[in-house]
């Protein structure tokens, strides 16, 4: 995956999101019964709840692949980065089922005098740079998780772990968990009025922009590469 190509699919990934919103709003638009319009605009809100969230997961899991694409080596990535590849290994080592990792642990039952978790992490220490040489590789399912709720807090949380810049998420703290709420009040007839064109304006129009302002984040993150350390490790160095 070259560069062109991931902005490629990012641009893409906004452009027809925001072309069926439109589209969406346009068949409203045609409604003569203006209550009809109102309960019709609760939909709008889902929907548009569905766009941003699934545009942030298809924005990142770019970004993410891209990252894969790179064969880079673990000393070679951010360590926010180099965290979350070896995420699956930390909480093997916390549950003690390493063995699911696949990484041949050589702790020996017989062994007196030491518990299998003290022994586990000195083997984690012991193999630390042959964890570090090994190459970057991320599962963009467990990465990119938005909990189904895409609150600030949750997009910051995101970001981070890709060592990404967070501050978008502060920007649009307000909208998103504005847009989080009326999607639950809806969706759950907890509110059962509908929306007019001005309210429904108020909650979309700060969305696009914060999808947008995601966009170029994650662009320019795959233009200069940040997720290469600057100074990558170099073990036994």
């Amino acid at each position: 995956m070259t560069s062109e190509s991931a902005l490629a699919e990012l641009e893409l990934e906004l452009t027809w999101r925001v072309e069926e919103l439109k589209d969406l709003r346009n068949i409203v638009a045609v409604v003569s019964d203006n209550a009809v319009k109102e309960i019709y605009r609760k939909a709008l809100v889902v929907m548009l709840y569905s766009h941003v969230e699934g545009f942030c997961k298809g924005a990142l899991t770019v970004y993410v692949s891209f990252i894969i694409n790179a064969r880079l080596r673990l000393s070679e990535v951010e360590p926010a980065i180099a965290a979350i590849a070896l995420d699956k290994l930390f909480s093997a080592l916390g549950s003690g089922h390493v063995e699911d990792t696949g990484l041949g642990w050589r702790f020996d039952k017989t062994s007196v005098g030491v518990s299998e978790a003290r022994f586990r992490r000195m083997e984690f220490v012991e193999r630390w740079n042959e964890f570090l040489m090994g190459t970057c590789v991320l599962d963009a399912e467990r990465v990119v998780d938005t909990e189904s709720n895409l609150h600030a807090s949750v997009l910051r949380k995101l970001l981070f772990s890709l060592a990404l810049p967070t501050d978008v998420a502060d920007r649009h703290s307000s909208a998103l968990g504005r847009l989080v709420r009326d999607r639950n009040n809806f969706a759950h007839g907890i509110k059962k009025a509908g929306l007019s064109a001005l309210e429904y304006e108020a909650v979309e129009g700060p969305i696009l922009v914060a999808m947008s302002d995601i966009k170029a984040v994650v662009g320019d993150a795959i233009i200069r590469r940040v997720f290469e350390r600057a100074d990558p490790f170099v073990p036994g160095g």
